[in-house]
This record gives structure tokens, sequence and C-alpha cells, in this order.
């Protein structure tokens, strides 16, 4: 497994540790290597198979499947020594194959609502420390100007004294008993004023970036590790033709290539350019403390003021327990404080690829914005049930409307004209096409009964300008046909419908007349 990425050598220790680990202290805990055999790995999979009190399975497919993959690869690298104690180790092979049949099953999208109430909640918390921070940042760096110009130290005001620490101690307020050990008149000044504020001006804990991170997840819709990953160095403040918007860029372990992201700079105090402004501003002075391979990382911050030392600077480009993420307990009570139905970066990504898809309406152009090598990816694993469901029926409604093409000899085609497409004739709407009352048709698939609209008695009629002049097309497309299939076997055919659409013309001006006449429509199919 030493070949393997860290992310992927992470999930097998936890697949192993919560699987046959504990499998093993349930029924063997004193299992030497002689116990590992066929028999045990059998007990195994029953015991991966068991029930929860309620009866239902405990496990899922994939979690049952990835327990039984994390053993194969011990099993794999013991091998030998498995073979030399003449011991019978071979795996049982998947016993539940076919239980999931279809990959990439649709998920339950947080509500839109949802999605907006969380947003929001970040977008307020951010302005509070917008108000609260950003003012106090440009004093301190007058401050910081004056003194570094003229020596002069203030110990009077927070920003003189913000001035003078990042000046000592190269941008990191020290830890409370260090400080009062070693500069007293500089800590006890502090202590008058409140050590904390001066803490959170210049040097934001890890809490303080929850608000922006959510912001840039909720925009950029990336996951976590690229975010967490995303440097000073990787965004282009002059981008696009007029130089008018910020590009980020970072790259995705898993894809093993760049994912990027541009936004238009705006006014608004969450626009994502001024988020990444704000947060380069509060975090610059504690970079001069940051070590090397951190120093050019966007999201900085400092540890806990218990065990802060000089120059405890961490980022969120450095891995907790082999993972890039911002610690999911902490964004979840940063909402439950709020009273709000908290979600993790997967369910935003969710919703957010969900939102993409209904503006865009493209798959492809989604898969580039969520950075996935394939759009089987997106659409596999990034739609929600519903979001299934719709693009089911979009596509149920363009093979019916394939299939009416074809049966109508291309006289019904979706594609000559905008209205809607419902009716086999254009200028008409009607209450359900696949239950035509007209005789010959089919129920349960599409009318194709052209030019019979007039006459039937589920159609609707628009008073709109464009659908009147598909009505005056129809009465000459009846004119013609006349002239070439002869009255009486035109009356046979098209004489309801032909005499129905002339009355309902009866009442059109010759004001609405000349209006209607003035539209550029194509023409509409012959009858005959």
């Amino acid at each position: 497994m030493s070949s393997e990425k860290q992310t992927t050598r992470t999930a097998t220790h936890r697949d192993l540790r919560y699987g046959f680990i504990s499998f093993l202290n349930e029924v063997k805990p004193n299992a030497e290597l002689k116990d590992l055999c066929a028999e045990l790995f059998r007990d195994f999979v029953t015991w991966l198979d068991a029930p929860g009190s309620d009866g239902k399975p405990k496990r899922s497919y994939f979690d049952k499947l990835h327990k039984l993959s994390a053993l194969k690869k011990l099993v794999g690298r013991l091998s030998p020594t498995l073979s030399e104690l003449g011991v019978d180790h071979e795996i049982p092979v998947n016993s539940w194959s076919g239980q999931h049949t279809q990959r990439g099953k649709g998920k339950e999208t947080i509500p839109l609502e949802q999605f907006v109430d969380l947003l929001a909640a970040a977008i307020a918390a951010y302005e509070e420390q917008v108000k609260e921070i950003d003012r106090l940042l440009t004093k301190v760096d007058k401050k910081l100007a004056s003194l570094l110009d003229t020596g002069q130290v203030d110990f009077h005001t927070v920003e003189g004294l913000c001035a003078v620490i990042i000046e000592r101690y190269d941008g990191m307020l020290p830890e409370r008993e260090w400080l009062k050990k070693t500069d007293y008149k500089l800590f006890e000044a502090i202590e008058g004023l409140g050590y904390t504020g001066f803490a959170r001006i210049i040097n934001p804990q890890v809490n303080d970036l929850i608000p922006a991170f959510i912001i840039l997840q909720c925009f950029t819709h990336w996951n976590e590790q690229p975010l967490c990953c995303l440097r000073i160095t990787d965004i282009d403040k002059k981008a696009g033709v007029l130089h008018n918007k910020y590009k980020l860029s970072s790259y995705k372990v898993r894809a093993k290539k760049m994912v990027f992201r541009s936004f238009a700079k705006g006014d608004e105090v969450f626009n994502p350019c001024n988020v990444v402004e704000f947060i380069e501003r509060w975090t610059k002075h504690m970079r001069r403390s940051a070590p090397k391979r951190i120093k050019q990382d966007f999201f900085l911050y400092v540890s806990k003021f218990k065990n802060r030392k000089v120059g405890a600077v961490r980022s969120l480009a450095q891995p907790l327990g082999g993972l890039y993420s911002l610690s999911l307990g902490r964004k979840l009570k940063f909402f439950q404080e709020r009273g709000l139905e908290p979600a993790g970066a997967n369910a935003l990504r969710q919703a957010g690829s969900d939102y993409l898809r209904d503006l865009l309406k493209d798959s492809e152009k989604v898969r580039i914005l969520l950075g996935h090598s394939s759009v089987t990816t997106t659409d596999g694993n990034y739609r929600s049930s519903e979001a299934q469901r719709r693009d089911e029926v979009a596509l149920a409604g363009a093979m019916a409307m394939k299939e009416r093409h074809q049966d109508s000899a291309g006289k019904i085609d979706p594609r000559g004209h905008y209205e809607d497409r419902s009716a086999a004739t254009p200028g008409y709407d009607c209450l359900d096409p696949f239950q035509s009352p007209v005789v010959g048709q089919v129920h349960g698939r599409m009318c194709t009964a052209y030019g019979l609209c007039p006459a039937c008695p589920t159609k609707v009629m628009r008073l709109h300008d464009v659908f009147w002049a598909r009505r005056i097309q129809l009465q000459q497309r009846y004119k013609q046909a006349a002239l070439a299939m002869g009255s009486a076997r035109f009356n046979q055919r098209y004489g309801p419908a032909a005499e129905a659409l002339n009355t309902s013309l009866m009442r059109l001006t010759d004001s609405d007349l000349a209006r209607i006449g003035r539209l550029n429509l194509n023409p509409i199919p012959e009858l005959e």
C-alpha cells in the first residue's frame, strides 16, 4: 500500500480499523497469523451482512465493499507468510454483486431555500467581520508605516499596539504567559485593552476563516481539498480581456490536474474577489512568521492561544489525518449556532451542481465548472434524484417527439417553430397529446393528426398574434389541399377542421390582420 496516495492509504487504514480489526476484536481478540484463514474471512463477510437491532442493514453496499477490499489488500501483503505457514487464505468473492445495480444513484439535494439560507448566514457573518476588522487593518497599516519611519511607539491605541506586535514579533502575538515574562510593558498595555481582541485583528484563528471559506465554496463549487490548497501565487487578479476578473487556480489531487474559476470584480462585500482581498489583508502580517512551505498558502491561521508559541502559524493546506478539509464539526457548529439546519461540503457541492445544471441546461458546462474529467462522473454522482427524474422525463419527451416526427413523415417537426410543441398542428396547444380522440390515433403515443387540430375537442387556442398567424398559414394550406385533393376527398378528410378554423378566424378585424401580416414566420408543412 506504500505506492498508493496518502488519501487512499488513510481510507484503507480506516476501513481496516472499523472493518476487519473490529471484527477480530469481537470474535477473536487474540488472533495470530495462522488464524487468518478462509473460514475466518467467510465469517467476516457474514459479520458485514449482519443487520442492526431494527432489522435493517447496518452497512451500505459500498461500505461493505470497501471493508472487504481493505482486507484483500492486507492479505495480499501477508500472502507469502501465510503460504509458508500452510494457511488457506483465499478471500471470498463479492457476494453482494447485484445488490447495487446502478452506479451513481441519485442523491437527495438540500432544498434551494436551505442552500440560500446557509450562504446568507455565511455572508452575514463575513460582513460583520469586514465591518469590525477592515477599518482596523487600515489603521494598523498606517501606524506600522509610521513606526518604521519614525520609530515612535504608540502604547495607547489598539492600532498602535498592533503595529508594535507586528514589528517586534514578525506579525505574531505571542502566548500570554510567554509575553508576560519576556515583554511585560507590552503585555500590560495589551491586557488593559484585551488580549483576545488584539489576536483577532492580526492573527485570525481557524474559526474566523469559516464564513469566507463557505462563501468561496458556494461560489466555486470546488471540493474542500483544492480550496484548502489555494495559494496566493495561483490567484490572477488581472484576468480577462479587460483585466476585470480574478482567476483562482488550484491543484486537485484526485483529478491530478489544476481546476480554475474566475469571477468579475464587483462592489458587493461578498463578491469572491473582495473576499480574496480581505482574507489576504487579514493574514498578511502573520505570513512573516509562517514557515516557507506554507507562506504563500491563502488560508493561514494561528493555533489556539494556550498552545501558541512565536511562529505558530498553520495552513488549511496542511492535511489533518491525511485529509485536506476544514473540520466538518466546526462548520456544523457555525450553522447550528445560527439556528440553521447544517450541511457539509458534499451537500453544498451537490446542491451547487444541481442549481448549475438548472441554470446552464448543459452537463458539459457543469462538468467543466466542477472540474471533472468526464461528464459521466458529473451525471452519475452529482445529480439528485429529482434532477435524474427531470432528465428522464426530458429524454422520454425527446424520444416521443422523434417518434412523432417519423410517424408523421416529417410534418410535425418541433425544430421548425418555437411555440408549444404538444399539439400536432402549429397554432394550437393540446390538453393531452397522448390521449387523442381523433380516429386512428393510438392511446399512449403522441398524436400525429396533423391539420386536424381545429376540430379536436382537446385543442387549446391561444390569442397571441403568432398563434393567429399560424392559423392563417393553416387556412392557406387548406386551400392548397382542396385544389390538389378535390372537394369530395378534402371534405371527407379536412372538412370539419377547415370549417372550425374559418369560424375562429372570423373574429379578426382588418387592423388585426394588418398587424399579424407584418410577422415574418417560417412556413408550415403542406397537408398532403
